[in-house]
């Protein structure tokens, strides 16, 4: 899990730079854990302060398919893209779309009636291209019947976007789905079956 630290009474900001399939957090006065791969970008004291001075909202980036985790005390609600939840355990989870183009997010927490901002700075990032070559199979192959069952099913899925946030139904921390757990691979790749590419990057880690 990438880091970045962000006090708003020292105004001092240290940048730290994400890779794919990591987490990122944004936190002030303490450390976060830093989980896979990392460039650290450190700015000085001085310079971040003279930068605060003038700029006072935080950012961090990070490539598409990532999560950014911002964590302070008595952290209530998180807010991005017009969107609010309920915080976990004082920490918000920003969830960067896989197939998100290179932007700038503002991002926010609440806390005693009191909001904070900051910007997730969307980088674009290379996960590559698989070539892969399939035998006469309907994922290959699919029927109208198999085209008409997936088109249902997407309008399924479609439907959790729009429900309404509520409390969660989890605890953290998460277990992993499988002992051992094996290396993930293939996450956010662009996939050409039988030379025609995919309609999206692969979304699981095989």
């Amino acid at each position: 899990m990438a880091t970045s630290s962000y006090s708003p009474v020292s105004e001092t900001l240290d940048g730290f730079i994400s890779r794919p399939a990591v987490s990122i957090a944004l936190h002030y006065n303490e450390m976060f854990d830093v989980h896979l791969r990392l460039l650290f970008s450190a700015l000085s004291l001085g310079c971040a302060a003279a930068w605060a001075a003038s700029n006072p909202v935080a950012k961090i980036s990070a490539a598409p398919g990532t999560l950014v985790r911002w964590s302070a005390p008595g952290t209530t609600r998180c807010t991005m893209k017009g969107r609010s939840w309920a915080a976990v355990k004082d920490t918000c989870y920003y969830p960067v779309d896989l197939q998100q183009n290179p932007a700038i997010l503002p991002i926010a927490r609440s806390a005693s009636g009191h909001s904070t901002f900051a910007r997730i700075v969307v980088e674009a990032f290379d996960y590559g291209i698989e070539e892969i070559t399939l035998p006469d199979i309907p994922q290959a192959n699919p029927s109208a019947k198999d085209l008409q069952r997936d088109a249902r099913d997407r309008a399924l899925l479609g439907k959790i976007w729009n429900r309404k946030e509520g409390p969660a139904k989890f605890t953290l921390p998460l277990g992993t789905p499988a002992r051992p757990l094996p290396k993930g691979k293939s996450f956010g790749v662009k996939r050409v079956f039988n030379g025609k590419p995919a309609a999206q990057p692969h979304t699981g880690c095989d």
